[in-house]
């Protein structure tokens, strides 16, 4: 019989190391919608839906009709404060148009200055051009003289009011 030829161990299979799992990519946001015209926009027209209500306003002080434009004034204050907010633009500007009527009719000195101290210091906070606010606050100081000359406690009682929204609009001091 022949011999049989020695047989060489067999080295064990040994399987393949398995592939580390690929992480899942992560998902790709979508680009982002166009960001809405910025609320810091003063020279945006009013939306046409207030058309109606500004051509009021217009129609009013062009008839010599003041107290009716500052009433319609005051309707469109009350309606864009509730679409926008009392800080937006439109809303500041109608009632800086407010405070302007208001010093026309000459009616009631005290509250034409807390008027012109609101607008003021609500300009200031929602970060109008300065030189508004400035003429807004000038104008509050010159109805504070008008006040004084026909009613001197009134004046005073309000003045501390009119300092610290002076010293809020930085620049513009009362004498």
């Amino acid at each position: 019989m022949a011999p049989v030829a020695p047989v060489a161990p067999v080295a064990p299979v040994v399987p393949a190391p398995a592939p580390a799992p690929v992480p899942v990519p992560a998902p790709v946001p979508a680009p982002p919608e166009p960001a809405p015209a910025p609320a810091s926009d003063w020279s945006a027209p009013l939306p046409p839906h207030h058309a109606e209500r500004f051509g009021r306003i217009v129609a009013a002080e062009l008839q010599g009709d003041l107290v009716g434009a500052a009433l319609a004034a005051r309707e469109l204050e009350g309606a864009l404060d509730r679409e926008y907010g009392a800080l937006h633009p439109h809303t500041v500007g109608v009632l800086g148009t407010r405070a302007w009527l208001a010093l026309l009719l000459q009616e009631d000195w005290a509250a034409i200055m807390r008027l012109h101290l609101r607008t003021a210091e609500r300009r200031h906070n929602a970060q109008a051009p300065v030189d508004e606010t400035r003429r807004v606050l000038r104008n509050a100081r010159a109805v504070w003289w008008r006040l004084a000359a026909v009613d001197r406690a009134e004046a005073d009682e309000i003045q501390p009011e009119l300092q610290r929204v002076s010293d809020l609009v930085a620049g513009v001091l009362p004498e």
